[in-house]
């Protein structure tokens, strides 16, 4: 591991971060995909080189870049690149189209779309992209042949100019949306600091050489969250999956040797209720980030797949997790969530917001 320190809020910065594991580890595997790797010196490179090319279609400090892509390295490095001039990028889902995709477009206020080659037939329906100037189309295929829009090779067309890091701490990086489960999506803006915050604490709850394998959409928190942040922070390897498979998943664990992973709500019920093998515990995993697990399920699971730690948690898009239920011996009932993480104040308080007492019903605060 090679954990970088952010206590100073001078270098929670993604960029810095990034450029100071590519100094020190250059050749150390940050993200694979399928048969791709990319070390850090090279994901560095790539950013820069990207970043060049959004300058050049007018992105600086401030801009918003959307993008509508499944998980991919280069979709993730783009997104790092608009960071790296002081922009934001937001991660709309792949499953829109029509009225959704066009009101996310105009949310966003993004100037700069990228979208998935295969999905870019969508555009056509569209009424208004709301600000989207210029529009890019990955493929991670490579034939692009076909293509209606600017390829995102042509980003990469300026990458010997040099990248000033203008970025600051407190600048938002990142727009993901919330789920909508009280109402219409919400874009969550987080900082700089907020996303290499979480990233630390995870990287800090990590074993040297560990392998983080995530297969949840990019336009969800869980892949930037259980994986991307904490193998930046922590000089870790993150293994990425365009897609969930029950009949696949622990073949692709094996791909990847991963020795974590992570999914969420029915996932690893799926994986659960999957018909028993011989090979069940064949694996290096060592940690698994499931939530919510259900505390009668959790030691079965463990002892079917041979898997040492299996904490619990409960956050929100907005603030990553507030309550944390490690997997350390205590007994957890019922559906506790937790305890606090220190770095939040929590009360439950009434419909007065007065604090309620023990026992009593309250709202988290």
């Amino acid at each position: 591991m090679n954990i970088k320190d952010i206590s100073n809020l001078e270098n929670r910065v993604i960029g810095k971060v990034l450029a100071a594991q590519a100094r020190d580890i250059p050749n150390a595997v940050w993200m694979i995909s399928n048969e791709r790797k990319l070390t850090f010196g090279e994901a560095n490179r790539l950013v820069n080189a990207y970043a060049a090319g959004l300058r050049h279609v007018g992105v600086k400090a401030g801009s918003t870049i959307a993008l509508v892509c499944s998980p991919s390295i280069d979709a993730i490095l783009i997104g790092l690149a608009a960071t790296r001039l002081g922009g934001i990028y937001t991660t709309i889902s792949t499953d829109y189209r029509g009225e959704f995709l066009k009101e996310s477009l105009v949310a966003s206020r993004a100037e700069v779309l990228v979208i998935d080659n295969d999905l870019s037939d969508r555009l056509d329906d569209l009424d208004s992209r709301g600000a989207i100037k210029h529009v890019f189309t990955l493929n991670e295929d490579g034939d692009n042949t076909a293509a209606k829009h600017q390829d995102t090779s042509k980003l990469l067309a300026h990458g010997d100019e040099p990248i000033e890091d203008v970025a600051k701490w407190n600048d938002v990086a990142q727009i993901w949306w919330s789920s909508g489960t009280t109402g219409k999506s919400k874009g969550v803006m987080h900082s700089h600091s907020s996303v290499l915050h979480l990233g630390a604490q995870n990287a800090a709850t990590s074993r040297d050489g560990d392998i983080m394998y995530v297969c949840t959409p990019i336009y969800l928190g869980s892949p930037w969250s259980g994986a991307i942040w904490a193998s930046l922070v922590g000089g870790l390897t993150a293994a990425i999956d365009r897609q969930f498979s029950v009949s696949q998943f622990w073949d692709r664990i094996h791909f990847y040797n991963a020795t974590q992973f992570l999914t969420l709500g029915s996932m690893h019920i799926h994986l659960w209720r999957a018909p028993e093998k011989d090979n069940d515990r064949d694996n290096k995993v060592w940690k698994a980030i499931c939530y919510p697990m259900p505390y009668d399920t959790l030691p079965r699971f463990k002892e079917r797949f041979g898997i040492e730690q299996l904490p619990q948690g409960f956050g929100q898009s907005e603030t990553f997790q507030i309550f944390s239920a490690p997997d350390d011996g205590t007994k957890w009932v019922g559906s506790a969530l937790g305890r606090a993480e220190p770095w939040y104040e929590v009360k439950l308080l009434d419909i007065n917001d007065r604090e309620v007492g023990v026992g009593e019903v309250g709202e988290i605060c």
